[in-house]
């Protein structure tokens, strides 16, 4: 009799922790690829755009409102439990120049954007960036 209410306790308790364990997992996976995008650059970055590479469009930009001035830093979070690791990301800075790069985010927590005064790479190339 004892041994059968320790049983049903610990049967309780453990379809109970499951769900919680559950969500400990996911809380884990949720944005990943979170990076810090750092302006090494002389320039005011205006906007900043990170899109899954596969997309054909940009979205929107990360910095909204705000500019990232030069030597300073922007953390884009991802609010998601995609475990999409490739992205493209874009720097467009006040002179109407960019810098364009693809970033493995689940490799990497720091991108770095140094290309002297918002030189844009030729295509294909990840120059300008540092991750």
């Amino acid at each position: 009799m004892v041994f059968q209410k320790l049983f049903s306790k610990l049967a309780v308790g453990t379809i109970l922790a499951f769900p919680i364990a559950s969500l400990n997992v996911m809380s884990a996976l949720a944005g990943m690829q979170d990076v810090t995008v750092v302006n090494d650059t002389d320039l005011v970055m205006v906007s900043l755009f990170v899109s899954p590479i596969e997309s054909s469009s940009w979205g929107r930009d990360r910095l909204g409102n705000s500019v990232l001035e030069s030597q300073s830093e922007f953390f884009v979070e991802f609010n998601n439990n995609s475990d999409r690791c490739w992205w493209d990301i874009k720097a467009i800075y006040e002179d109407g120049s960019y810098d364009q790069a693809q970033a493995n985010l689940c490799e990497t927590s720091i991108l770095r954007f140094w290309g002297s005064g918002g030189e844009y790479p030729p295509e294909g190339s990840a120059s300008g960036s540092e991750y």
